[in-house]
């Protein structure tokens, strides 16, 4: 049989092979040296930093590999494979976009001289969620407590020592109060990553969030989409928890109490983000009565918030709506949410209330349904019952 030498695109796929093995090697042995022999430029000394980063998070998977290859020669759209032990149900991804040098005279023929964005979201979504907090901190502080993981940047490390007992508390209250009431054939998220960032600008970046400057937000949690195809199709994914550092909850006299709270709240979006989001107001309203729960002080004073609120009955509508610029409409919307899943809670039991809640998450076309099977009246007069308690227990509400 005649010899015949590999094509160039033969060589090619070997040598892409080759580049995302040795780096996947290098980041499973934690060697540095290694890892950045493939990166030349600006891109290697940003991938040091990456890299530094990267061996601080306790990753059970941890991988880069070739998306597709991009239209223009010499670039990859790459994504990083990751899922974090103890805090994500299956591998997520962010996607960015590689600049390849190739020479084929070369013992390692490929290096990268550029990572950014990709400008082709893959699977047809709005989003690469990049940049993660490991690819924008040039150090980067992580402190992990049972299943929460917190991280930011080392100039905070001080802070973030500070605030980070009271996120675990919080995060800790969450799931225990699931594990005693919540339904045990709906799973919960293992735990959660949270990043602490006073800097506005930077929030706002995390994960394709670039342009979503809502003044209001005091936190957010981004649901990050599974990797692995038969993940996709459950509609699972993984969740981020950022936190603006900066807000009152973190720097007034009784910032203890605040971060506990918030850490409730976003830690609640955070135990069913791997579910297709079901309707704002319960989203919210669950999230809400995570936070308040056990506080009847706190929700009292939570509930002020309705003083002249233009009630109408029924619980608020999703979208934009939901989420005014006007702070004291947005403020009676989560009361109301919140008044909700709690009057399910003091009606019917906390367990059915979470089995309410869970279900939704799992299957949101459901959800109608749930009123009948486990409350034993239709939609209509649910909303009805519980606007009559709202009224009676809070008079001032306006009509």
């Amino acid at each position: 049989m005649t010899y015949q030498a590999p094509s160039d695109d033969e060589k090619y796929a070997s040598s892409v092979g080759r580049l995302f093995d040795d780096l996947n090697q290098a980041l499973k042995e934690k060697s540095e040296t290694s890892f950045v022999s493939h990166f030349n430029g600006a891109a290697k000394d940003k991938q040091r930093k990456v890299f530094r980063n990267l061996v601080k998070v306790p990753f059970s998977v941890a991988r880069f590999e070739p998306l597709r290859e991009a239209a223009a020669a010499g670039y990859e759209d790459v994504v990083f494979v990751h899922q974090i032990e103890g805090v994500d149900v299956v591998p997520v991804y962010e996607q960015y976009t590689w600049k390849l040098k190739f020479d084929y005279n070369s013992e390692s023929p490929f290096s990268v001289s550029e990572v950014r964005e990709s400008d082709d979201p893959w699977m047809g979504l709005d989003a690469t969620y990049y940049p993660a907090p490991w690819d924008v901190y040039d150090d980067m502080t992580v402190v992990k407590q049972g299943r929460v993981l917190v991280v930011s940047d080392k100039k905070y490390a001080a802070s973030t020592q500070r605030y980070a007992p009271y996120i675990f508390r919080g995060g800790a209250e969450d799931f225990s109060f699931w594990d005693q009431k919540g339904p045990s054939d709906v799973s919960v998220t293992k735990g959660a990553l949270v990043i602490l960032e006073p800097n506005r600008k930077v929030y706002n970046q995390f994960f394709s969030r670039e342009g979503e400057d809502d003044s209001l937000e005091a936190g957010s949690t981004v649901s990050v989409p599974a990797y692995e195809s038969k993940a996709r199709e459950r509609l699972q994914f993984g969740s981020r928890v950022i936190m603006d550092s900066s807000l009152s909850r973190f720097t007034s006299s009784a910032w203890r109490d605040g971060v506990q709270r918030i850490s409730r709240h976003e830690i609640a979006h955070a135990m069913l983000a791997h579910f297709s989001p079901p309707s704002t107001w319960l989203a919210e309203g669950f999230a809400e009565f995570m936070e308040l729960r056990g506080d009847p002080s706190a929700a009292r004073l939570d509930a002020s918030s309705l003083n002249g609120y233009a009630f109408r009955g029924l619980p608020p509508s999703g979208g934009k709506d939901f989420y005014s610029d006007d702070g004291r409409e947005r403020a009676g919307n989560y009361t109301l949410s919140r008044l909700a899943v709690q009057y399910m809670a003091e009606k019917y039991g906390e367990g059915k209330a979470l089995r309410f809640v869970a279900l939704s998450y799992a299957n949101p076309a459901s959800e109608e349904k749930l009123y009948v099977t486990l409350f034993g009246l239709d939609e209509n007069s649910f909303w009805s019952q519980w606007a009559s308690w709202v009224r009676s227990e809070f008079p001032d509400i306006g009509r």
